[in-house]
């Protein structure tokens, strides 16, 4: 025989327990008549087309078809089967279940092993706690924690533990009769050949919670003197453990201190995302309440989504990482993974080389708030991160950022809104919304280069036909170079790497004869350009079969050319500095630019004269 939850204790529960208060842990549910509309947890959306109805403790999802009562919701949001579900829900209505006794033939759903585990996970909190409060091996943790301005109030608000390791949380675990597989089961402790260890020795513990703040896993980090001895020694050692996944515990759907950040974020319509816990910690140091932290794993769309509910369509979700160049990196990973969610958000940018709790230790809470009120959209910091100066970018380069946003955009339902974050993305590329729309639908037959020369880079030669035949003749002709170089203006930097280097080797020995560019060692070293300058010596045709009979005409056209693109670069990335000194209210530099962006029109304007008269009647 075996036990189950009886009917009477089924209704106990669900009278206990409102539909409206737990559906509010996943989205905020807002008075609509006599029920309630709630924007669905169960499939993205920004207005809400999920109803409530109190009378019966059911609800509806208009736009997914998502249906249920309270414990059918807890199921999905929670990933539990039944029975876990209703001790999930009992806990919250401190209700103490007692599991009746099934006979032979009698069906009902048993009792599982999560109980025992939440137990255990609880019972070690509690230990890791007490060893920080007064184990003396605990005096330089506690140091340490003083030094980052955790005193013992703030230490306990989050639950703050010393996990002392040589095997005391087992002993202690056992003698209150857990069992050495619960123990290994929540990564509490490892077998080694037979013998159960402490998983965490030497740590200062940070508990991770469930949403109702109950303990199902731990983040362990080493104190700063351990973690430089094990450097000197040659070890490598990670500064912050976790606990790998258990059968309380997924890593990509848990949010660290969600639990105690759902109040506040609902309250100022906003969460802001933090990498680490003690970021958290001083951020609620100085009232900043609604914070939250991903303890250094990749954020996925699970996080993403959790976050949207718990602020709801009008809130926003806010990211601050550290100021490093890792934290930066893992900003765009985490916005383009709320993207890809069909989740927008915002991004709050920390100074080089410093992160959340520093910025708080050195200003206070004020200078936490500048960041903060300085953030911008999710779209403007992918194009300045991916591409701050997109006209200085080789074609490869500029595709290949383009497509990174394109591919985190895909996940946009809505097409107003994609076509918005599309027209941001145009501006900044220089190219036509249709052509970026083209290329979201299938990126294999789009084109964001339009007609005229393809970008596509040859095995033996540049990208360009124009620089193909520009180096070309200069090669073959040494006649022309000084032409070039002198008279019209052909500098290296008009070309890209590894071109500029042969460039600048015929502008170093303008007569140098073309057999002898072979032995170059600028040529002899590249590959590429190695295989190019063979090509060019044999043949007598340009790339695509042009003619190369008239050269210094072709010459004149094709260095006009190359080096109108750079003019063209150089306004473009004028016209974006202006925009950006327009937007911070700087008059004096959009000024300047302007009379810059003047002269570079004037210079245009004279190399088109000039190109006219460089050619031979």
């Amino acid at each position: 025989m075996g036990k189950f939850v009886g009917e009477e204790q089924l209704r106990r529960i669900k009278e206990a327990v409102d539909l409206v208060d737990v559906m509010g842990d996943y989205a905020p549910p807002q008075k609509a008549g006599s029920q309630f509309k709630v924007c669905c947890p169960f499939h993205q959306e920004r207005t809400p087309s999920c109803y409530i109805y109190p009378d019966q403790q059911t609800y509806h999802c208009f736009g997914c078809g998502a249906h249920g009562d309270i414990i059918t919701l807890v199921r999905e949001q929670e990933g539990l089967d039944f029975v876990d579900a209703v001790e999930y829900l009992a806990r919250r209505a401190n209700i103490q279940l007692v599991f009746e006794e099934r006979g032979p033939g009698e069906t009902g759903p048993n009792r599982s092993e999560r109980e025992n585990l939440l137990a255990l996970m609880a019972f070690a909190s509690d230990f890791y706690q007490r060893m920080l409060q007064r184990e003396d091996s605990a005096t330089e943790a506690r140091e340490y924690l003083q030094q980052r301005r955790i005193g013992a109030d703030l230490a306990k608000r989050f639950g703050l533990g010393w996990a002392p390791g040589r095997g005391s949380l087992c002993a202690a675990a056992r003698q209150k009769g857990f069992t050495p597989e619960q123990l290994i089961a929540c990564n509490l402790a490892i077998d080694r050949e037979g013998t159960l260890r402490d998983r965490f020795y030497e740590r200062v513990m940070f508990p991770i919670a469930d949403r109702f703040g109950q303990p199902i896993a731990f983040s362990g980090r080493i104190l700063p003197a351990a973690e430089a001895q094990a450097k000197a020694e040659g070890r490598s050692v990670g500064k912050y453990i976790n606990s790998s996944d258990t059968p309380l515990y997924h890593k990509s759907e848990v949010v660290w201190n969600l639990h105690q950040a759902r109040a506040a974020a609902r309250k100022e319509g906003r969460v802001v995302i933090m990498e680490g816990p003690t970021d958290v910690m001083a951020a609620s140091a100085v009232g900043l309440d609604a914070c939250v932290a991903v303890l250094g794993t990749a954020l996925t769309s699970q996080h993403a989504r959790q976050l949207a509910n718990t602020v709801g369509g009008t809130g926003k979700v806010v990211l601050l990482f550290d100021g490093d160049s890792a934290g930066q990196n893992n900003a765009v990973k985490a916005v383009s993974t709320f993207l890809s969610a069909g989740i927008p958000c915002r991004v709050a940018v920390m100074e080089a080389g410093h992160d959340p709790a520093e910025l708080v230790a050195n200003g206070g809470r004020t200078a936490l708030d500048r960041v903060l009120r300085n953030e911008r959209s999710d779209i403007d910091h992918l194009l300045r991160s991916l591409a701050p100066l997109p006209h200085t970018l080789e074609p490869r380069e500029r595709v290949s950022a383009v497509d990174h946003i394109l591919d985190a955009l895909r996940g946009l339902r809505d097409i107003d809104v994609r076509r918005g974050y599309l027209e941001e993305l145009g501006a900044w590329f220089r190219i036509e919304v249709p052509r970026l729309e083209r290329r979201l639908r299938d990126s294999s037959e789009s084109t964001l280069d339009g007609p005229g020369p393809s970008p596509a880079v040859a095995a033996d030669g540049p990208g360009l036909a124009q620089e193909d035949v520009c180096l070309h003749l200069l090669v073959r002709y040494p006649e022309l170079r000084p032409l070039a170089f002198d008279d019209w203006g052909l500098e290296p930097r008009h070309l890209p790497t590894p071109w500029d280097g042969l460039l600048a080797e015929l502008l170093a020995q303008p007569h140098l004869p073309p057999a002898e560019l072979i032995n170059t060692e600028v040529v002899r070293e590249d590959p590429p350009l190695s295989a190019a300058v063979h090509r060019w010596l044999r043949s007598e045709e340009g790339r695509g079969r042009v003619a190369l009979d008239r050269p210094q005409e072709l010459l004149a056209d094709m260095v006009a050319f190359l080096i109108e693109r750079g003019l063209d670069r150089e306004l473009a990335e004028l016209d974006q500095q202006r925009e950006q000194a327009q937007r911070d209210g700087d008059v004096a530099l959009a000024m300047d630019l302007f009379r810059q962006r003047s002269d570079i029109q004037r210079q245009q304007r004279g190399l088109r004269e000039r190109n006219r008269g460089a050619k031979p009647a």
